[in-house]
């Protein structure tokens, strides 16, 4: 191997994780990295290929089809041993299935590694390959498009000659809603027809029907053999089970043929396909039954891992049910730092639902302060205040101000609004006019709120909001002196509308008529309010002629 092609692929190799590193949601540049580190193995070396995928699999840990093929570039990796690379591969897909476990292709791929592994075991790899078919049934045998999982198992476990186990996978298949429910009634009537109930049904099954037997043949309510009996029993209790399945399926079957997306894709969806996945949520809502709410909505994330409100539908689901914080949080998590990095309102809702947590002693304290760095870190790019996202600025605000750290709040409304500067006087006074609001009201500092608000006006004569809070704040203190030094500030101010200036004259006469013993001076603002209103009015009525 030249050093010139290994020069060559590296130097691409970087060009590749620098663009992926420039926009971490480029898909195509993501499977462009992939696809040459799986063609350029031997160029680049094993471990560029798994840092690759595992980069890969953080932001899109739903794309199966990148499991298996990692899982095959490990069982190639033989540099190290065999059967350190066979090791390698089960371990890719055992990460794989626990990052998409619904995915039937990934598990049957699985499977067919193993069945390879399994030959050269013995007994006791076909107990561990027996160990898997279950794993995979419980994990993903619910799903509605299940059935090559089942048929894969049933027919591995007929070529062992086990019918007994057939018999019991298809009785679990049968009670389970899939898209060939009629194919396996069918399957596993043909084979309690075609064999002798004893080589078909478990010991357990054959007692009881022959004691069946044995009481109704005593009452000489039957007369036929008992063999011919147990295989019509046996049957008839399978076809009942298979009535309520057929139900259910039925009752699904619509929603199911509308989904036409089921696996993972950046692309968007269709507004009918989301809408299908909504109503169907609400139908398995509606009936109730836990296992398989949980079921579709993980199916569902499959397709909608990029939607938003799937997510939050998912989360307020389990909050209703009770679910532990430990299992909310894992859902946040797997939100908001895999699929929806770049999403404030789930953000939000994650440190909101932390927050709460930790004041009610179920998380330790500090939770919601070293949550909101990585994610200010996630969504602002370290950034804070204007050259950031104000919400989360705010937000830190308010955890502090909530766990009583008055001080800590005081100093950070200080720095916002010293690094507002660059977006001018207006964005300054959002946080000056919000700074005085919390002296106020927090800190009892009134003196301190005005003092901040009347250098904002110097700063924005115009804003009429900074009048406003002013003359509230003043008036909340209860100091009659300030309110009306508050009121004529703003009145005196040529830069306030006559209109706007006409709502603080009600206010100012509402305040002394409401609020004082003052009736001298709530006549007198009554006086200029009437007068003010007579100039609007004429101003009004000279503009329309």
């Amino acid at each position: 191997m030249s050093g010139d092609k290994r020069d060559d692929s590296k130097k691409s190799l970087d060009e590749l994780w620098t663009a992926v590193r420039k926009n971490s949601s480029d898909f195509n540049a993501w499977t462009a990295l992939l696809g040459h580190v799986e063609q350029n193995v031997l160029l680049v070396g094993i471990n560029s290929v798994r840092e690759a995928f595992s980069a890969f699999f953080a932001r899109y840990p739903y794309c199966y089809g990148y499991w298996k093929k990692l899982a095959d570039l490990e069982k190639k990796n033989v540099q190290d041993g065999e059967e350190i690379a066979l090791d390698r591969c089960r371990e890719t897909f055992d990460q794989g299935l626990e990052a998409i476990p619904l995915s039937v292709d990934l598990w049957l791929q699985y499977v067919s590694f193993m069945k390879q592994w399994a030959k050269e075991r013995g007994p006791e790899g076909d107990a561990e390959l027996r160990t898997l078919y279950e794993r995979a049934a419980v994990t993903c045998g619910l799903e509605f498009r299940s059935d090559r999982l089942w048929d894969s198992w049933i027919a591995w476990e007929t070529e062992q000659k086990q019918l007994v186990n057939v018999t019991a996978i298809y009785d679990r298949l049968i009670r389970t809603p899939t898209q060939l429910y009629q194919h396996h009634h069918d399957k596993l009537q043909g084979l309690l027809e075609k064999y002798p109930p004893h080589e078909t049904l478990s010991e357990e099954e054959l007692e009881e029907l022959r004691a069946i037997y044995d009481q109704k043949k005593g009452e000489g309510a039957i007369v036929e053999e008992e063999a011919s009996f147990i295989k019509k029993e046996a049957m008839q209790r399978r076809k009942d089970v298979f009535k309520k399945t057929e139900e259910a399926v039925r009752t699904r079957w619509t929603f199911e043929e509308g989904i036409k997306r089921p696996y993972f894709h950046v692309k968007p969806l269709e507004k009918s396909q989301i809408k299908n996945w909504k109503d169907y949520l609400d139908l398995e809502i509606e009936m109730g039954d836990p296992q398989r709410i949980r079921m579709l909505f993980e199916r569902c994330l499959i397709a909608c891992a990029l939607y938003e409100d799937m997510w939050m539908k998912y989360i307020s689901w389990a909050q209703s049910v009770g679910d532990s914080a430990e299992s909310i949080l894992a859902l946040f998590k797997r939100a908001c730092q895999t699929h929806l990095p770049k999403k404030p309102t789930i953000n939000l809702a994650w440190l909101a639902f932390v927050e709460k947590n930790e004041r009610n002693g179920s998380l330790p304290a500090g939770s919601s302060e070293s949550l909101l760095g990585p994610m200010e870190e996630r969504l602002c790019g370290g950034s804070s205040g204007i050259a950031g996202c104000i919400v989360f600025s705010m937000r830190r605000l308010h955890i502090l101000r909530r766990l009583g750290r008055p001080d800590e709040v005081d100093a950070l409304f200080k720095k916002l609004a010293e690094d507002a500067k660059p977006g001018g006087p207006k964005m300054v006074n959002h946080f000056v006019v919000k700074h005085a609001r919390f002296l106020a009201g927090e800190r009892g500092d009134t003196a301190g709120a005005l003092a901040l608000l009347r250098e904002a006006i110097k700063r924005e004569p115009e804003n009429v909001r900074t009048y406003l809070t002013m003359i509230e704040l003043a008036m909340q203190s209860g100091d009659q002196a300030l309110a009306e030094e508050a009121f004529d500030s703003a009145l005196k101010a040529p830069e306030v509308p006559q209109a706007r200036k006409l709502e603080m004259l009600q206010r100012k006469f509402e305040f002394f008529e409401e609020m004082t013993c003052d009736v001298a001076k709530a006549q007198c603002a009554l006086e200029e309010y009437t007068k003010m209103l007579k100039v609007i009015i004429f101003s009004s009525f000279l503009c329309k002629q």
